[in-house]
């Protein structure tokens, strides 16, 4: 779902692995639901240094204190926050930026501690190439768009196009 974006979100996968993975935010192995966002600049303008922000990351029903968690983070404890920057080598063009009409895919691995539905909101921001590092501090940047997904624990991904065909009895 998208909220208010300079960048429109054209598709969402999302992928469950039970096996516990290693977790670096939480420094244990947790199963990881994969949500892979493919996101467009449907603006006149190009961005670089493009980051992440995680806004929110929650259970819909309460987990006795267990949260879910963004395994991958450039930056921060996963939790809310954390910054994932998106690498220049993964934006398409080969120039370090995303260019009106492009698209990128960006992967978050989120663990979770039980498996049900949750809820995960981040926002995205472009910070100028000079600015998306981390040295000195987290990056500061210009709001382009917030995304929410919502994962059931039976389906990898609420609120995705489905196609119903009719039941019919003979």
């Amino acid at each position: 779902m998208l909220i208010n974006s300079s960048v429109n979100q054209q598709s969402v996968v999302a992928s469950y692995n039970a096996t516990p993975q290693s977790c670096p935010a939480s420094g244990s192995s947790l199963p990881i639901q994969t949500v892979t966002p493919t996101l467009r600049n449907n603006s006149a303008l190009s961005f670089s240094g493009l980051f992440f922000q995680v806004r929110q990351v929650e259970y819909t029903t309460a987990q006795g204190g267990q949260q879910p968690i963004l395994c991958n983070p450039s930056h921060g404890n996963g939790g809310v926050g954390s910054l994932f920057l998106i690498a220049d080598s993964s934006l398409a063009g080969g120039n370090s930026q995303l260019d009106p009409g492009e698209e990128l895919a960006a992967s978050f691995q989120i663990g979770l501690p039980v498996r049900a539905q949750y809820r995960f909101f981040v926002d995205l921001y472009s910070a100028g190439a000079a600015a998306a590092t981390l040295d000195g501090g987290a990056p500061v940047g210009d709001y382009l768009g917030r995304f929410e997904y919502t994962l059931d624990a039976d389906s990898p991904l609420s609120g995705q196009h489905m196609l119903f065909l009719p039941l019919i009895n003979r």
